[in-house]
């Protein structure tokens, strides 16, 4: 017999019963993780629905909605074009245009993609409460009919 054989030999039955030890706990934690996970989304899906729920009770309450959106859009673009107005200047004002001009495009991507999320988000909520009927099936499919039931 080859001693590559004796070595893989004597080392396969330790770490055979060591991985057999070991797999109840990693199991164990994969599952508790996954239930964490679980809870979490179920918990994030019941307040969604109950804002979503209270958005669509008044025409009002989604204008409010709305106008506190376009609001914080124009607050976060407005913000992030002066900082990236004044990284501009300061590359100019110290003879390093390059990385500067490079810092200020990388802010003002950075704003775009902040008010595109906010943006997206607010289509997402607007979406859910027009076709309100779709959202609670697919909220009664994840949750359970008992809490709609217990829902306002």
């Amino acid at each position: 017999m080859e001693l590559s054989f004796l070595v893989g030999l004597v080392l396969a039955i330790p770490l055979a019963v060591v991985a057999n030890l070991i797999t109840p706990r990693v199991q164990g934690w994969i599952d508790k993780r996954s239930r964490r996970a679980m809870q979490k989304k179920s918990f994030r899906l019941q307040e969604e629905y109950l804002r979503i729920a209270q958005l669509r009770s008044t025409r009002e309450g989604l204008s409010e909605h709305l106008l506190t959106v376009l609001l914080r859009v124009a607050l976060v673009g407005a913000l992030f074009g002066v900082v990236t107005s004044a990284v501009y200047a300061l590359g100019y004002l110290f003879q390093m245009q390059y990385a500067f001009v490079a810092a200020a495009q990388v802010f003002a991507i950075l704003g775009s993609l902040i008010v595109l999320g906010i943006c997206t988000t607010a289509f997402k909520e607007h979406a859910k409460v027009k076709n309100f009927v779709e959202y609670r099936d697919f909220v009664e499919k994840e949750l359970g009919e008992e809490f709609l039931e217990q829902a306002p």
